[in-house]
């Protein structure tokens, strides 16, 4: 995996200066709230998230029904046929993003980060900034990544058995 990163969108006085400017508009926050002392304590935080790409084979085999009603000389009818459902392919995903992150699961909600951003990862650039460092969790980014990846290959599976009223009993199986 290679060391890259999105850089932060500014440098860290005009951070204190945004900071500043937000926390004096707000009528009802303590004086302290808007002193220097306070924009002094913003830390940068990176969070470590991995891009992830992967191919998966999947097969779906499920009972169907197509269930039709109509009226004809005043009597209502229902006509049901059934159908054995057979649906397999495979499916490509490209740049995932998982958060790598074990202590602070709270930060995976700051997704998405724009990808097109980003950089080979030069400490230089951190030097500026205090930052807290999060310490990535490879076992949890690869349980959540497969799961994500299963759960989104079988819903296209069953999105593609379409024109019945109801699937029932599924199998499916991803590989």
């Amino acid at each position: 995996m290679s060391a890259k990163f999105i850089p932060f969108a500014f440098d860290r006085e005009e951070a204190k200066a945004r900071f500043l400017s937000f926390a004096k508009m707000k009528k009802f926050a303590p004086n302290e709230f808007c002193s220097d002392e306070i924009a002094e304590k913003i830390k940068g935080a990176y969070v470590p998230f991995s891009l992830i790409s992967a191919e998966v084979r999947g097969e779906l085999g499920a009972l169907a029904k197509k269930t039709k009603h109509w009226k004809a000389d005043g009597k209502k009818y229902t006509e049901i046929s059934d159908y054995r459902v057979l649906r397999q392919g495979n499916v490509r995903f490209s740049d995932i993003f998982v958060c790598a992150c074990a202590e602070r699961e709270e930060l995976c909600a700051i997704l998405p980060y724009d990808i097109e951003k980003r950089t080979e990862l030069d400490p230089v650039t951190l030097e500026n900034f205090s930052l807290e460092e999060y310490p990535p969790n490879k076992e949890n980014v690869l349980g959540e990544t497969d799961k994500r990846i299963e759960n989104h290959a079988a819903a296209l599976l069953r999105e593609s058995a379409v024109g019945y009223s109801s699937l029932e009993r599924e199998k499916i199986q991803i590989d």
